[in-house]
């Protein structure tokens, strides 16, 4: 198995160590992965506020898709990335947790 591969898990690690705490705050989330036959694999991550949204999709390429939304000024921010280390994948779910809590809505 990859390092690039182990990112799908991380991130669904990630997660599952904090559902709780998004569930607390009122906060909605899906975790979703692709079905293990695609070619590339993938894993998604959505979280929401009522005033924020982030998601993050993580592909077993390495490849990714970050997107920021304020449900208020419509504004909508959309990063491509390479996560292919831990270092990579933390710094992903940094920024979406920083787009979170910055709701001062």
């Amino acid at each position: 198995m990859t390092d690039e591969t182990n990112m799908l898990t991380d991130l669904r690690e990630w997660f599952d160590d904090r559902r709780e705490k998004f569930a607390d705050l009122g906060l909605q989330t899906t975790f979703a992965e692709s079905p293990p036959d695609r070619a590339k694999r993938s894993a998604s991550l959505m979280i929401s506020s009522p005033f924020r949204v982030v998601q993050l999709v993580v592909w077993d390429t390495g490849e990714a898709e970050l997107m920021l939304g304020d449900v208020g000024s419509g504004e909508l921010l959309e990063e491509h990335r390479e996560i292919t280390s831990h270092l990579g994948l933390q710094d992903a779910t940094q920024t979406l947790l920083t787009w979170l809590e910055a709701d001062s809505h």
